[in-house]
């Protein structure tokens, strides 16, 4: 049975360790292998256990579930980007773990994220998809989402992950 639903405090765990196979599978082969092989689900997971324990937190996390584990969330809140209005949201984040990809799992959450940010008044939705990841970039574009032009990097303790920006109309 899958279930998707608002993530809560004793989520942490499971949110730690789908966010580092996630990271892990995604980046091999394009990312140090020492790098990734040292990430600690439970440093992530002390981080997402923080953030569930604040309730004036600037976005909200939800979970996937599938036969009774968390196997992957979203982060919906604001979007950080500049120059954009105050009624773009932005997925700040989408993770399985790699043995639920391909089972639609990711758009059952993806589409619990869209309808909630209908009723957030959002109008428009942006995400950023890492470049090379042929996958994610496919499969927002099957759903709608169009690259914008936008580039950016970001650095993870030496590491550089080029990411190119997705949007959507909110329906």
């Amino acid at each position: 049975m899958r279930t998707v639903r608002r993530a809560n405090l004793t989520d942490a765990d499971a949110l730690g360790s789908v966010e580092v196979r996630a990271w892990q599978a995604v980046h091999r082969g394009r990312l140090a292998d020492e790098w990734l092989d040292a990430l600690d689900p439970g440093e992530r997971a002390e981080a997402w256990r923080e953030e569930l324990r604040d309730p004036g937190a600037d976005r909200e996390l939800h979970v996937v579930i599938d036969a009774g584990a968390v196997v992957g969330f979203a982060a919906l809140g604001r979007t950080r980007d500049r120059g954009t209005t105050p009624t773009t949201g932005e997925l700040q984040a989408l993770f399985l773990t790699p043995d639920a990809w391909g089972r639609g799992l990711a758009t059952e959450l993806l589409d619990e994220v869209v309808d909630r940010a209908e009723e957030l008044d959002f109008v428009e939705l942006t995400t950023w998809v890492p470049e090379a990841n042929e996958r994610a970039r496919r499969f927002f574009a099957e759903r709608g989402w169009v690259e914008d032009g936008e580039r950016a990097v970001t650095e993870h303790d030496g590491q550089r992950v080029e990411r190119v920006r997705v949007r959507r109309p909110v329906p």
